[in-house]
């Protein structure tokens, strides 16, 4: 079970790429279909996938939200309250966005010691706005990993 203290790292993901893009398409998700890639992007990064889907969902709504329709952009970044869809950046492709910000996150955040939620969200020089909402990213990945034990038991 997840909590704000659990690390958003791991070695190696067990989660399989075709339950990803099921629970994609639970979401009806246009995501559907990049399962393989975001796993090989977090597994060489060695980030725990359930907690990016759980960013993706939260920040994106599963890539449905305006700011992931017009600018491919799943997580938000560069939004501000004021005017999110002016300062948010824009990407190409969404497999473009996943593997500019999964590096970003890697290095600015992760290898800087800011490796579970509640260090994300505790800490005030840093302003990690899905960390605020611990307890939600912490619910998904829970979400995520009973799905993943119920689809992958059934294989």
């Amino acid at each position: 079970m997840f909590t704000p203290q659990s690390k958003v790292t791991i070695h190696q993901n067990i989660i399989k790429p075709e339950t990803i893009d099921l629970w994609f398409e639970k979401k009806e998700s246009p995501l559907k279909g990049l399962g393989a890639f975001l796993l090989d992007v977090c597994n060489g990064l060695e980030i725990d996938v359930r907690f990016i889907l759980a960013v993706i969902g939260l920040e994106s709504q599963w890539g449905k939200s305006q700011i992931a329709r017009k600018k491919k952009n799943l997580f938000g970044w560069g939004a501000i309250d004021t005017d999110p869809g002016g300062g948010a950046w824009r990407f190409n492709t969404f497999e473009g966005c996943i593997a500019v910000i999964l590096h970003k996150f890697r290095k600015h955040w992760i290898d800087t010691g800011y490796n579970t939620i509640e260090k994300m969200r505790d800490d005030p020089k840093k302003d990690y706005s899905s960390a605020k909402d611990a307890p939600i990213i912490t619910q998904i990945m829970n979400s995520i990993e009973q799905f993943r034990v119920d689809t992958e038991k059934n294989q």
